[in-house]
C-alpha cells in the first residue's frame, strides 16, 4: 500500500534488475506509452495487460512470464512482402504515427489502401485515416514496428497487421 492509498503489487525483473509493476487498484497501465512494446497490444481488461496479435509472440517469454510486457511482440513467421496477407485488429488505438504516411485523398476504398500498403514492402499495417458514422475516408499505412496499440473494448478503429 502506497502512501496516498494505491495498493500495488511489484514483481523482480531479473533481465533488468528492477522491480516493475504487475497491478495496481486504479491505474490504467494502458495510458503509457508503449506498456506492451513493439507490436504488442494493452488491454485493460485481460489478467496480463499485454497481448500478441494473431501471427506474433513474446520477443522475451520470461519477462513475459514476468508480466512485463515492454520488449513487446514478434513475427512466429518472416514476411514474403508481395505474397504477405493482412490480419484484421478489430476495435484497436491505432499505434503511434510517427512512421506513418497519411493520405486523406487515397483510397476510393479501404481494399485500394490494403493494396497500396501490400506494394510497400516496409508497410507494416494500414488503416481508414478517419470513421465518421461508419463511413471511412483517407488511408494510413505504417512503415515501421507498432508500438503504442490498444485493445478498446468499443469504439477503437479497424488495423489491418501484415
Amino acid at each position: 500500500m502506497t502512501p496516498d492509498g494505491l495498493f500495488v503489487v511489484y514483481v523482480w525483473v531479473p533481465h533488468t534488475e528492477q522491480w516493475t509493476s504487475l497491478w495496481n487498484s486504479t491505474e490504467d497501465p494502458c495510458n503509457y506509452y508503449s506498456t506492451c512494446g513493439p507490436y504488442g497490444v494493452c488491454n485493460t481488461s485481460a489478467l496480463f495487460n499485454c497481448q500478441c496479435p494473431h501471427g506474433f509472440r513474446p520477443k522475451n517469454p520470461r519477462a513475459w512470464a514476468l508480466r512485463d510486457g515492454t520488449d513487446g511482440c514478434v513475427r512466429d513467421t518472416n514476411l514474403e512482402c508481395l505474397s504477405d496477407g493482412f490480419f484484421k485488429l478489430e476495435n484497436m488505438k491505432l499505434p503511434q504515427t510517427t512512421t506513418a504516411f497519411l493520405d486523406m485523398n487515397m483510397p476510393v476504398s479501404l481494399e485500394q489502401c490494403g493494396d497500396l500498403c501490400k506494394r510497400n514492402c516496409s508497410c507494416s499495417a494500414y488503416a481508414n485515416a478517419q470513421v465518421i458514422r461508419g463511413i471511412g475516408t483517407g488511408c494510413v499505412n505504417w512503415t515501421a514496428d507498432l508500438t503504442a496499440m490498444g485493445d478498446y473494448p468499443q469504439g477503437g478503429r479497424d488495423l489491418y497487421v501484415r
